[in-house]
């Protein structure tokens, strides 16, 4: 006779990747399919600015809001990238899922990405254009 081990279901997921590899489009699918809340690492992360990602938030001011917004929610997805943030939250997690991509494939959603964002602004001269290619060489 074989007895199969049943697998609590994840209440806490991360998935995380590098920029481009569909973080935050998979963990809102995974999200809603699952019917729990979806957060993105990168709302925590910047101050909304307009363009976006102009101002980081304070790890205090990070952690303050990433708590309130789980506060009494007992299962939700986290995606996008940690890198920065305190070891405190890892303990979070029941489930982390790593995203790879061939780095072609992520650099090309990028650049698409990035185009639409900020449109000629990343072209040389343009506001976006310093950041940007800081941006896609950290990438």
């Amino acid at each position: 006779m074989t007895t199969t081990a049943k697998m609590a279901a994840p209440k806490r997921i991360h998935i995380t990747g590098g920029s481009g590899s569909g973080t935050t489009t998979l963990g809102a699918a995974v999200a809603a399919a699952l019917g729990v809340k979806h957060l993105d690492a990168d709302d925590f992360a910047w101050a909304p600015t307009d363009p976006p990602f102009m101002q980081r938030r304070t790890p205090e001011e990070r952690w303050a809001d990433f708590t309130a917004a789980i506060d009494g929610v007992d299962r939700w997805v986290l995606s996008g990238s940690l890198l920065r943030w305190d070891d405190e939250i890892m303990p979070l997690f029941d489930l982390v899922v790593f995203l790879h991509i061939p780095q072609d494939v992520r650099i090309a959603r990028l650049l698409a990405r990035e185009r639409e964002r900020y449109g000629a602004n990343i072209d040389p001269g343009g506001s976006q254009y310093e950041s940007n290619r800081f941006f896609m060489a950290a990438a």
